[in-house]
């Protein structure tokens, strides 16, 4: 009886926050950027989450950038805006008609952003349409092979679900070039995605490759990013 009383009374362990960098970090050395689709709507990133993912691309000028998750659009509309005239753009997206077949459980309240007519609405009959490419499929069983090594940014925001967000986040590694740019991830201590920060946590206090991330401060961003200089 004793013992299930102490640990009952025992504290949680204390979580270890990602250390914040200024969004100067990434988008310090741009002096203008365009921003479009500036009004948000619920599931979408806040408006200075966007300026950072359009600063962040006109820094970096990627040749090729990968989303997961794809949800309206309006994070991938506005990198690929921002990005080179040659730049490509692929983002996946999971169907509705998917939704009870995923390799991991999702989570019960973010059922609602997958069930939609359409994928990508706001990037669909502008200009980057024809530079974007649609993907169809589930993250946890996708064959990402073929994009290996050749994304100079990958933006993660597809399951919130602590499942899909560590295996996002290992293929986002593979997906990555490592040459510029760098992998972000939306929903970072975000108290209504508590798996995201669980995982990227975890991942800043292991030895692998998510040693480096760090929080972008007034955001709910955090990722690694190879500018050509320290993150901190």
């Amino acid at each position: 009886m004793g013992g299930r009383t102490g640990d009952f009374f025992r504290k949680k362990p204390k979580r270890i926050r990602l250390p914040d960098v200024d969004p100067d970090t990434l988008v310090g050395g741009v002096r203008e950027f365009r921003l479009l689709e500036p009004l948000s709507r619920d599931g979408n990133v806040s408006l200075l989450e966007l300026a950072v993912l359009a600063g962040f691309s006109a820094q970096t000028q990627p040749g090729v950038i990968f989303e997961i998750g794809t949800f309206d659009g309006r994070s991938v509309l506005n990198l690929l805006a921002n990005a080179p005239l040659e730049s490509r753009l692929w983002t996946l997206d999971l169907p509705a008609s998917q939704l009870g077949q995923t390799a991991f459980a999702v989570e019960t309240t973010e059922q609602k952003y997958i069930s939609k007519a359409v994928s990508g609405a706001r990037i669909r009959g502008t200009t980057w349409q024809t530079r974007t490419t649609f993907l169809q499929g589930d993250s946890g069983n996708f064959d990402f092979i073929p994009y290996y090594g050749r994304c100079d940014i990958v933006f993660v925001d597809g399951s919130h679900a602590a499942s899909y967000v560590r295996h996002d986040a290992e293929t986002a590694w593979k997906l990555w070039s490592k040459t510029r740019g760098g992998i972000l991830f939306h929903d970072y201590d975000n108290h209504n995605w508590p798996g995201v920060s669980q995982v990227l946590e975890a991942l800043a206090q292991s030895s692998g490759p998510y040693r480096e991330l760090h929080r972008i401060r007034g955001t709910s961003l955090a990722g690694i990013w190879n500018l050509g200089q320290s993150q901190s």
